[in-house]
């Protein structure tokens, strides 16, 4: 059964990230709405959850990414939702006033009420929809490869309070922000700050991830992010994350594209022999140049 809801945003200045982009949490935001906006559709308002103690905990969340935007932009926000047995499977499509794409993001959710999993009671009719929720979750990836040949760099985080939603829970941009901090952590530790980048005019974007959640952090429970590069292909650096409890037990694992740009030039570019060095020590796949 597939539901479908749209609406209209537009990104603020103070959605710009250092780079003067719209942040990549903007359009999960923007997409959060858009799932309360039709969950409110098939009775599920956020009023109405609230009240009968139910809420969506998050077990992976997928983006990426087509178009820069800036802030003032007219942007529409669809939403396709298949109900699959106790999960319900969300695709997202973030699009300009011209239909052109800028970024899609999936999801998995399910409906917790009393501590145990429910399944949603929907009477509505079904809508018509282009886009298959299951068919896109389905070509994820499944699995995360472990590190075995590499170092990783640890960043300490916290998960704030302040970051719960009205259900007291954890939303998908919450757990972003944490392979967020690891990956300026990441950069940190490997000198890649903004001189370097100018130094050798190269600078990567991050462009797609998939992050699988395991469990909901206890607010203000402190974790560790271990970020590496999985490997190097070309224009392309792929980056994983774990984040673990102070016990040692995963929380969630993330695998995440990042091109390789010129800075002047503003276009892709190859990773250079002084990227792949810098990142050497934590590369789990090593290139030729390497071995």
């Amino acid at each position: 059964m597939s539901y479908f809801h749209t609406f209209n945003a537009v990104p603020r200045m103070f959605d710009l990230d250092t780079q003067r982009h719209v942040t990549s949490r903007t359009y999960e935001a923007l997409c959060w709405e858009g799932r309360l906006r039709l969950l409110a559709d098939l009775g599920y308002s956020l009023d109405s959850m609230l009240e009968k103690g139910q809420r969506l905990d998050v077990e992976l969340t997928h983006c990426s990414f087509s178009r820069e935007q800036l802030p003032g932009n007219q942007l529409i926000v669809e939403t396709v939702l298949e109900l699959q047995g106790s999960k319900q499977l969300w695709l997202q499509e973030v699009k300009q006033d011209d239909g052109s794409l800028a970024c899609r993001i999936a999801t998995i959710t399910t409906l917790i009420q009393g501590g145990e999993v429910q399944s949603m009671n929907v009477e509505n009719p079904e809508s018509d929809s282009s886009v298959s929720p299951v068919e896109y979750i389905s070509s994820l990836p499944g699995s995360f490869a472990e590190r075995t040949n590499c170092e990783a760099v640890e960043t300490t985080v916290t998960a704030l309070y302040s970051e719960r939603t009205p259900f007291f829970n954890y939303p998908s941009a919450a757990f972003w922000r944490l392979i967020e901090e690891g990956r300026w952590g990441f950069s940190h530790a490997i000198g890649l700050d903004q001189k370097r980048i100018l130094e050798m005019d190269t600078v990567t974007f991050f462009t797609s991830g998939t992050f699988r959640i395991y469990r909901q952090p206890v607010a203000g429970e402190l974790l560790k992010v271990y970020t590496w590069v999985d490997r190097i292909e070309k224009i392309r650096c792929f980056l994983r994350s774990d984040v673990l409890d102070t016990a040692g037990e995963l929380i969630m694992s993330n695998i995440e594209e990042q091109l390789i740009v010129s800075l002047s030039r503003r276009r892709p570019r190859r990773a250079g022999p002084e990227y792949v060095h810098m990142v050497e020590k934590y590369l789990e796949n090593r290139p030729d140049m390497l071995q």
